[in-house]
Order: structure tokens, then sequence, then C-alpha cells
């Protein structure tokens, strides 16, 4: 997992294939999310990353809004055997 800013990743979306992942709240996302993001919420993580993002080398962007969850979410995702995790240290707020 690397930590990236918020300025970083909009450069990342831009200039990648990365895929963005939100791992907010309902309640959270439904109040602030990233444009083209994916929601999986933190808790629903383990079941449903295999699914949604079966191509475990595809450079990942995660965010939440203050970085916590989404360093949570990538310490499961590399530990379920995913790669190029970025988190958004400070989150979106």
């Amino acid at each position: 997992m690397i930590n990236i800013s918020l300025s970083q990743a909009y450069r990342m979306m831009h200039e990648t294939t990365a895929i963005l992942l939100d791992v907010q709240l309902e309640e959270d996302y439904r109040k602030q999310k990233l444009p083209n993001c994916t929601h999986v919420p933190l808790e629903s993580l383990s079941v449903y990353a295999p699914i949604v993002f079966p191509h475990k080398q595809t450079p990942m962007i995660v965010y939440c809004q203050k970085g916590i969850r989404s360093r949570v979410a990538c310490d499961m995702l590399m530990r379920m055997g995913y790669e190029n995790l970025y988190n958004i240290e400070n989150g979106i707020l």
C-alpha cells in the first residue's frame, strides 16, 4: 500500500486505469463521494471484493472521509492478495 494525497489521486485517475474504491458508510457515501467511484462499505469488503474486483493486480485507489477506514480496507485487501493499492491518506474531507 502506498499513501497518496487527494491531488495525487486525481492525477492517477486521469493518467491511469486505476479503480476508485469508496469504503465509507452508506450514509457518508450519500453525502460526499468522488466521481466514478465504486462503493463497497468496509464491512462488506471481504465478501464483495472478489466479486466486484476479480483482477487483483489492477491499481486501486481506496478512500473514505478521513483515511482511517481506507487504511483498514487496504490492509484487508492486501491480506486477500490484492496488489497496487493506494490509500488517500487523509481522506476526502
